[in-house]
C-alpha cells in the first residue's frame, strides 16, 4: 500500500501501470468523494490496456477489483493460477494511488 504520509488521496482520475505475466497493464483509477467533507475513495477501476491472457485477466477483474474497492486497499491475496496478472493489477492500483497522494 502506498505511503500516505503526505496526506489524504486527491480527488480525480489517475492512471497506474504494473508488469504482468505477458506485459504491462494500465489502469485508470477514479478517486471520488462521497460527500464534500469526506476524503476521496477508490470508486472505479477501468482497464486501459492489458495483454494478459483474457481468461486470467477477466478473473482478476471479477474477483480482485471489487475487493480493492470494498476494502479501499491493495492488501489482498493474489489469485491462484493468475498470480502475475493479480500482482500487475494490484501494482497498477498502487501506482495510481501514489500519483493521487502526490497531486496537490
Amino acid at each position: 500500500m502506498p505511503d500516505n504520509s503526505s496526506g489524504p488521496l486527491q480527488e480525480g482520475i489517475f492512471t497506474g501501470s504494473g508488469m504482468g505475466f505477458v506485459g504491462e497493464v494500465e489502469l485508470e483509477v477514479h478517486f471520488l468523494r462521497e460527500s464534500p467533507d469526506s476524503h476521496p475513495l477508490i470508486g472505479q477501476i477501468r482497464t486501459l490496456q492489458s495483454d494478459e491472457v483474457r481468461e486470467y485477466w477477466n478473473r482478476v477483474i471479477k474477483e480482485l477489483k471489487p475487493q480493492v474497492i470494498d476494502r479501499q486497499s491493495t492488501d489482498i491475496d493474489t489469485l491462484t493460477g493468475a498470480t502475475e496478472s493479480s500482482r500487475a493489477f494490484l501494482e497498477a492500483v498502487e501506482n495510481a494511488m501514489d500519483k493521487a497522494y502526490e497531486t496537490k
